[in-house]
């Protein structure tokens, strides 16, 4: 009676229905016995994919590390000695010997006809290596050891440019195991690389630094994938540009927080603050009472504020004069100026702009030259800053025969702007 009654609750199942296999799967999936080989099984694979990359892009990865060791003497020198000049030659050499090692690969021909990516922390914004000074000089505040072991991860182009520079400043201010290494958010690094990255962090600090963060989604992006490669967050310290006006700063009014509170509070951080910035300091940005007042001596110019009324190119009502351009510009500024000579005082107005660093310094005033038929005269104030007349460089001259209101005159401007300005790829595109 009691087996009839397991039996009516509980009937005998067929054997070979589908449900009964699936359900024997599902029971073995999950036993001891196969979910060590399955687990062997997909290690072995991971292990072939990183074997088959390393065989594939061993080229690479030795070019990689021939560049890197270059790049890391160059930052070197640059920070040894106040002789732009000197430098330059120097590290062209170092440079062409790098080259040189790795011209004899063989590289895929996508790789060859890519283009050098420019990092916009030395071309759209006024960073320079001077700043990554100020960022060692904090670091080297608060790690009094010069023993700590520190890893300057760049994240991006700009990154892979600003590490070695933070980790040339570094060594300098007496730091003795200081590497660079670079990440790109939501790209997975070689097993190696998570190896040696995760292996430094357990002897010292993971230092990650960016251009200045707009959104800051890359920041945190590169640093959820740390904390996934099992990197301890108190092992991880980001250097951060200010940028006011990103809004990675701005607080929320409805919260009262902002993206920046918030990564300050998972991670340490050390912020170099915008007045702080080599740009400000050549600018001689003063604070008075809360009122900017910016006075440039550059030249023998003695700057004073512009007449009330004048426009502002950095505004675009032109109600608030002497204002920063928004997030991710250059500074630019529009200044009065008196210069005082044998026959009296002159006064001009002329709008002062960043331009970048080095190489793309002199991209800006080539391209300036090109196009002067275009754009008033650019000359060269300081390093990284140029002066031009009231007129912004890069706009349509206020002629009838050249109206920026007319086809022709944007047609002409853009033909002569691409004759003057494009180089053509291995591929024959436009650069």
């Amino acid at each position: 009676m009691r087996t009839a009654a397991r039996e009516a609750v509980n009937p005998v199942r067929n054997p070979r229905s589908p449900k009964n296999w699936i359900q024997i799967l599902q029971k073995g999936i999950r036993s001891q016995a196969l979910l060590i080989p399955s687990r062997a099984a997909d290690a072995l694979a991971a292990c072939a994919v990183e074997l088959r990359i390393k065989l594939r892009e061993s080229t690479l990865v030795r070019a990689s590390e021939i560049l890197k060791t270059a790049i890391e003497r160059m930052a070197s020198q640059l920070v040894s000695t106040e002789q732009r000049t000197e430098v330059g030659v120097q590290s062209d050499a170092l440079l062409q010997e790098a080259a040189q090692a790795v011209r004899g690969g063989t590289y895929p021909d996508a790789l060859l006809d890519r283009v050098l990516k420019i990092p916009a922390c030395f071309k759209d914004f006024d960073c320079h290596p001077d700043d990554c000074g100020l960022f060692a000089n904090k670091i080297a505040e608060i790690f009094e050891d010069r023993h700590e072991s520190f890893t300057v991860l760049g994240i991006r182009t700009s990154g892979s440019y600003l590490a070695p520079l933070c980790a040339a400043f570094l060594r300098r201010e007496g730091f003795r195991d200081v590497t660079i290494a670079t990440i790109r958010p939501d790209v997975s690094l070689l097993s190696w690389e998570k190896s040696r990255l995760i292996r430094r962090s357990k002897a010292g600090t993971i230092l990650i630094i960016d251009d200045p963060p707009f959104t800051g989604e890359g920041l945190l992006s590169s640093i959820r994938m740390l904390e996934r490669m099992g990197i301890e967050t108190n092992r991880i310290v980001a250097l951060v540009f200010e940028d006011p006006e990103a809004p990675f700063f701005r607080v929320n009014e409805m919260t009262g927080g902002s993206t920046w509170k918030e990564l300050s509070s998972r991670i340490r951080t050390i912020l170099l603050p915008k007045r702080e910035w080599r740009i400000r300091r050549v600018t001689g940005v003063l604070d008075m009472g809360g009122a900017e007042m910016r006075i440039l001596k550059l030249h023998g110019y003695s700057v004073h504020e512009a007449p009330a009324g004048t426009a502002d190119p950095a505004s675009a009502a032109g109600s608030q004069r002497f204002r920063v351009r928004k997030a991710r510009r250059h500074e630019n500024l529009k200044l009065d100026s008196t210069l005082e000579t044998p026959g009296g005082a002159a006064s001009s107005s002329f709008i002062a702009r960043g331009t970048g660093f080095g190489w793309f310094e002199d991209h800006a005033l080539e391209i300036a030259r090109r196009m002067s038929d275009f754009a008033p005269p650019v000359s060269r104030l300081e390093e990284g800053l140029e002066s031009s007349s009231g007129m912004q460089r890069g706009m349509l001259p206020n002629d009838p025969g050249l109206s920026p209101s007319t086809t022709r005159g944007i047609a002409t401007w853009k033909t002569a702007r691409q004759a003057g300005t494009c180089w053509r790829a291995r591929s024959g595109g436009v650069i």
